[in-house]
């Protein structure tokens, strides 16, 4: 439990050139895309925590008594300026990461405020004081237990909290089966076909009169909110309809959109509809397919697993920028001139690349995106389709980059924690030049490349290389003594640290690579650049001692080495192991001191080992990973992995002193659109403070109803008048929400506070919100 630091600097996403670049459609496009995504935050505070959506409405209740002057709390309600400024730090925290739960995971953010100060802000209107009793004790309260898991190598996608401590773990896994063999008809379609995944339930236990535990699977989708349950079995019931009021509003934002989107978008848009509508996952399996749009491009749903393995709800939409994404071409042009430089290429095989990798290669697809809107607990510098899909090589959606974020980089204290002050200037200087560089080529060519050897089901069953003359390992010598079986991939054969080992070895692609003049050539860098490219390789090595050493504030972390589920985590491993090999095999072309009294570390680069001895050392790790990863040894590789995952001796006093230092929060102030009378869509940028995220929020107006925008959009009367034609997409049946606070819009709150109990819902009975609101289970 932690409270935000004081004075954590506030950030713009800049996005008004890429905005004013596009036409007059793709604007509006653009706009009703954002008001989906953003239509989406509550979820997003339920996933967080059971309290965030009442902390979210006494904030914003603040702003609306107060008209956005806070100064007026002070004068009011005998308030002192330092009790103000600890709230709107608070505030501020929490509307930037969707919650009361830091980004990361890690922390409960509590603010260092008495109750009888938080009272006194309160009393400036009966609302906000009304707030602030149901809000109270989740606002101060301890954080709950992190969810339980029934094993590491299984994914079920509603694991408990502490309603669900004494479940088994075989009833766990029983569930779960029970959901995936059902073939029960639900609309028509068989279960199986249906796709009832885990991204998009929740489980809820209920004592029916009987004293029987029931469980219930809950569906979020728009419709179905008073179907009955559906039996899956004696025990299991399938309930439809969770979050159907956002996902309602979600929906009405997307068919607006789908009328000012390029024709080859509706297809995307088409199969989103359908999948927030009925729940159906396989419509966001054929979203996700569908071809990305040209210079408006958008993700949303229940897809990040950064929190939960399953997925959390996520959403952004992004401008593509063409000239940028020409130097991403470039790369992908130059990927086999780069492939034949790795260590692992071998001259006259293959076209010189070697026997470990593909004749043709087929290079992950990568854009350069800058961000108008993201909703969710953390906003990132990237996205990998692999997060929201299980198959990347058919997923349209792209890796990408969100340059507006990455940008902001440039300006940060965060990461000169651990380097010389000398040295900070550079870094602070140079390190989202270089963040980008390797984040293109971990992605293009680092992802991209590697046979793996076997008999691939691909390949129609036969084995992919010439079994009479196998490979000649370069670690051994000696034709290569292990191969996948059939139908078997890495993570299925290393299910334990399968993508960290991945993560791991495609950055040190990207800093092995990290010297290539024909990579630097393309962003514009020599050796006479004002940037000279080898004080981009000096940051470049700085940088895996800064991700290393700051990788060390996920170790331990609930009693574990390495958590194995937030997706950061294995990344984490990856860069610590990275910075230890070279520490133990780079002649010193790292050094990191530290002082345990002064809670200090340092870490220095020589200039003049990093070709010599610092590249090897990296190629020498990068080349062990490839060929065990290539031929699915992973004996070797698991004990090489585990003893640099280590944390002991001196390593273990440098966690100590990461972990006493407690990181400012990234907090973001995001622009937003509005259409105007005239039909123009105004772009709208806040201060980059904790006021200017408040009114950014205020101003989102997520609780507002769709009508406000439908009076403006029917000015349009132009070639598009019919575009705007209300839609009644609100089902006539009460919502099944899971927060027990109000709904969307203040004129449709009809779930009471009354209904707030200990009762316990009855099996066989239509479950209703008042029903579910009691033992809700809500993802974290």
């Amino acid at each position: 439990m932690s409270s935000p630091l004081r004075g954590t600097p506030v950030y713009q996403l800049a996005v008004k050139q890429p905005f004013d670049s596009l036409d007059h459609e793709s604007k509006i496009y653009a706009h009703y895309l954002a008001r989906a995504v953003w239509h989406g935050s509550r979820i997003s505070l339920r996933e967080t925590s059971r309290e965030s959506p009442l902390i979210f409405d006494l904030i914003l209740d603040l702003y609306h008594a107060c008209e956005g002057k806070w100064d007026t709390i002070v004068t009011r309600c005998g308030v002192t300026r330092d009790e103000l400024e600890v709230f709107l730090e608070y505030a501020g925290t929490f509307l930037s990461h969707l919650g009361n739960v830091s980004a990361d995971g890690r922390e409960k953010l509590v603010p260092e405020l008495s109750t009888e100060a938080l009272k006194r802000i309160a009393s400036i209107s009966p609302k906000t004081t009304a707030d602030l009793e149901k809000a109270i004790d989740g606002l101060l309260g301890v954080r709950p237990p992190r969810p339980k898991y029934p094993g590491e190598s299984v994914r079920l996608g509603f694991y408990p909290r502490e309603a669900l401590s004494d479940v088994s773990d075989n009833d766990l896994f029983r569930i779960w089966h029970t959901i995936r063999e059902a073939q029960n008809i639900v609309d028509g379609i068989p279960a199986s076909e249906w796709s009832i995944t885990h991204s998009n339930t929740q489980l809820q236990p209920v004592i029916d009169d009987n004293g029987k535990t029931i469980y219930h699977i809950l569906l979020a989708s728009e419709l179905g909110a008073c179907d009955e349950p559906r039996i899956l079995a004696e025990d299991i019931r399938l309930i439809r309809g969770v979050h159907s009021e956002e996902l309602s509003h979600i929906c009405n934002a997307l068919d607006r959109a789908k009328k000012w989107a390029p024709k080859e978008q509706h297809a995307t848009l088409d199969h989103y509809l359908n999948y927030f509508r009925t729940g159906h996952n396989l419509s966001l399996q054929a979203a996700q397919k569908a071809p990305t749009g040209e210079r408006v491009e958008s993700f949303l749903g229940f897809v990040n697993p950064l929190h939960n393995c399953a997925g959390e709800w996520n959403g952004m939409v992004g401008i593509f920028n063409q000239d940028e994404q020409s130097k991403l071409n470039q790369i992908v042009n130059s990927s086999s001139a780069l492939i034949r430089q790795l260590p692992w290429a071998v001259p006259g095989v293959n076209g010189g690349k070697g026997p470990f990798e593909t004749f043709s290669f087929d290079a992950p697809r990568l854009a350069r995106l800058h961000t108008l809107a993201m909703c969710g607990r953390i906003v990132f510098q990237d996205a990998k389709p692999e997060s929201f899909h299980e198959d990347r090589w058919i997923c349209h959606f792209r890796n990408t980059v969100f340059a507006n974020r990455l940008n902001e980089d440039t300006s940060s204290t965060i990461f000169c924690d651990w380097i010389s002050p000398l040295n900070t200037e550079h870094f602070r200087r140079s390190i989202h030049l270089v963040s980008f560089i390797i984040t293109a080529v971990h992605q293009l060519i680092g992802h991209g490349t590697g046979k793996l050897l076997g008999r691939r089901i691909e390949d129609g069953c036969r084995c992919n290389f010439n079994e009479e003359m196998p490979p000649i390992s370069p670690l051994t010598g000696k034709p290569i003594a292990s191969v996948y079986p059939l139908g078997k991939s890495w993570e299925d054969i290393f299910p334990s640290d399968a993508k960290s080992v991945e993560e791991c070895r495609a950055t040190l692609v990207s800093q092995y690579l990290m010297d290539s003049k024909e990579i630097l050539a393309i962003f514009g860098y020599s050796e006479t650049s004002e940037i000279t490219s080898e004080d981009l390789l000096y940051t470049s090595y700085l940088k895996i001692c800064v991700d290393g050493i700051q990788a060390l504030q996920y170790y331990g972390i609930e009693g574990r080495p390495w958590p194995v589920w937030e997706t950061d985590h294995p990344v984490a491993k990856a860069n610590f192991t990275i910075l230890k090999y070279l520490l133990q095999n780079g002649s010193g072309v790292i050094k990191i001191t530290h002082d345990r009294e002064a809670s200090t570390i340092t870490a220095s680069v020589d200039r003049t080992k990093m070709l010599s001895h610092g590249k090897a050392a990296l190629g020498d790790y990068l080349l062990r990973l490839h060929i065990w990863r290539c031929t699915g040894d992973t004996t070797p590789c698991r004990e090489l992995y585990e003893s640099l995952s280590t944390v002991d001796g001196i390593y273990g006093e440098w966690r100590e002193i990461v972990s006493s230092k407690r990181a400012a929060r990234w907090k973001f102030v995001q622009p937003n659109t509005f259409l105007t009378v005239d039909n123009e869509v105004e772009l709208r940028v806040y201060e980059e403070s904790n006021e200017g995220i408040i009114r950014s929020w205020a101003e989102r107006d997520v609780q507002a109803k769709e009508e406000k925008i439908q009076r403006l959009a029917e000015q349009d009367t132009r070639d598009k008048e019919e575009v705007m034609v209300e839609r009644d997409v609100k089902p006539k049946m009460e919502n099944l929400s899971l927060e027990p606070g109000r709904g969307m819009h203040p004129e449709e709150d009809n779930i009471g506070d009354d209904n707030i109990g200990d009762a316990q819902p009855r099996a066989g009975v239509r479950a209703s919100v008042k029903s579910f609101v009691q033992k809700i289970v809500h993802r974290n």
